[in-house]
């Protein structure tokens, strides 16, 4: 389940866990300095089977876990029941929540480590730091954003309960360390941005062009427990409110990243803290959207907390049932993540199967604004080797475009063809994969006249979805 090629590229992830990092099935030595989520890495390796059967059962269970959580903190903060519940589902059916669902990351779902985070830093004694410190960690191996996440709430919580927070941040210093040296192997992502940002279209109701043109980025917070929140100063006058409202602030406004937006490409002003987002410490916040998910889970706290207030001071609680009849519009008819939601084709094609060696696809080179068809075709691929198990020159896993091995080579293949030319050595692939559907009439008899030199007897199959010709190298040239 999921509408965005990532969806692939994360299956994939849970089907080589075991060879991570370091890929074997890349026979050009790609090394993967490091995983996107170690959490999820390590839940591959104890729940080894079929990884799309694993995917789904990480997303449903994902949210019940978060959601139980987040219940929990409210629950401990002072939200009786029902009304606790509020929380669970205002961070679960957020905007942020529908687009890891969307693009088919399961772990930024797996998240009841900041409601531990803030629960711990609710609590006026020392011990407790080392439970947020257990938060911390666990949300920073979850995710590099859940781990920011966690640091903003032990900088603004911590404001409160300083003593806390300063046990948390000792005892999470080794693994910080171990993370941030991991991290600065990496390559460089680009800057942040306002198409990476909570801008004023992300933080509204998504549109069908969002699915189709903005990787279903989507920031809304549920407005009911928005607008419970923010009366907060009023019924919760005499209860410790404040931690959770100045986190939530803080994060929504860096969340919006160097400017205010109106979306991806309209700026109405920056920020006066623009110029942190230009140091060399944070040029791995590329989505600083990301960061939303502590203002979603801070104001759903809050607003839980207000409405548990206002039913315990009511004679007559049913009177606040509308409350939820608000919120199932807000996320049903609002956010409408289970509408938006898609299933995506998981036939593998057989014409994989049949030979060993290294397989190389061809496909046509494109390009363009954000250069989506490519990531998907690099998706597709990737998730191809989840069932034929051959080896590809390919980097599955953190790649910009323009970066890919099997690009370059596939290019350098296609381009000979065309003219006519002998196509370079590749002395580790032993098949051509050929999608001549992708190409123009013209390329593509000229592309499949060439190749039948190379091998005249080709398999192919139209069982996955498209139809393919795999062609055998035996030639001493691609031997």
């Amino acid at each position: 389940m999921g509408r965005q090629s990532d969806t692939l590229t994360t299956v994939w992830f849970l089907d080589a866990a075991a060879r991570l990092p370091g890929d074997p099935l890349s026979n050009l030595a790609i090394p993967y300095q490091r995983l996107d989520s170690y959490l999820l890495w390590l839940i591959a390796l104890l729940l080894p089977g079929d990884p799309g059967t694993l995917h789904r059962v990480l997303q449903v269970g994902g949210i019940a876990l978060t959601a139980w959580a987040t219940e929990r903190t409210a629950a401990a903060l002072g939200a009786r029941a029902p009304w606790s519940l509020l929380a669970g589902f205002s961070l679960v059916g957020c905007g942020l929540a529908s687009s890891a669902l969307l693009e088919g990351y399961v772990y930024p779902l797996i998240n009841p480590w900041l409601p531990l985070m803030v629960w711990a830093l609710s609590q006026p004694r020392l011990r407790y730091g080392a439970w947020a410190a257990v938060g911390l960690l666990f949300a920073l191996g979850s995710n590099g954003y859940l781990g920011a996440c966690a640091l903003l709430l032990l900088g603004t919580m911590g404001l409160f309960q300083w003593r806390t927070a300063a046990i948390a941040g000792l005892l999470s210093l080794p693994g910080l360390y171990f993370y941030l040296q991991n991290l600065g192997g990496a390559p460089t992502p680009g800057p942040a941005g306002p198409s990476t940002s909570a801008n004023l279209l992300a933080l509204s109701y998504p549109t069908a062009a969002l699915d189709q043109v903005d990787h279903s980025l989507l920031a809304v917070h549920p407005w009911t427990l928005l607008i419970l929140a923010a009366t907060a100063p009023v019924v919760l006058r005499r209860q410790r409110w404040q931690p959770l409202a100045f986190a939530a602030v803080v994060a929504l406004l860096l969340s919006t990243g160097p400017a205010l937006a109106l979306h991806g490409s309209r700026l109405l002003f920056e920020w006066p803290w623009a110029g942190l987002y230009e140091l060399d410490a944070m040029r791995f916040l590329r989505f600083p959207v990301r960061l939303g998910w502590v203002s979603v889970l801070c104001t759903g706290l809050l607003g839980a907390w207000v409405a548990s207030e206002l039913a315990q001071r009511s004679r007559s609680p049913w009177k606040l049932a509308p409350i939820w009849f608000c919120l199932g519009i807000d996320l049903f008819v609002g956010i409408q993540q289970p509408f938006r939601q898609r299933e995506q084709w998981a036939a593998v094609p057989s014409v994989y199967g049949q030979g060993p060696g290294m397989v190389l696809d061809l496909l046509p080179e494109v390009g363009g604004e954000g250069n989506d068809l490519g990531r998907h075709f690099r998706a597709l691929i990737c998730y191809y080797q989840t069932g034929h198990g051959r080896a590809l020159p390919e980097r599955c896993l953190g790649v910009e475009p323009g970066a890919s091995p099997r690009e370059m080579l596939g290019n350098q293949v296609i381009d000979a063809l065309l003219r006519g030319e002998d196509p370079p050595e590749l002395p580790e692939v032993s098949t051509l994969v050929w999608h001549p559907d992708l190409f123009r009439p013209g390329d593509r008899e000229r592309l499949r006249i060439a190749l039948e030199k190379i091998d005249p007897a080709p398999t192919s199959s139209s069982d996955g979805g498209e139809f393919l010709i795999a062609y055998r190298l035996g030639s001493p040239v691609l031997r």
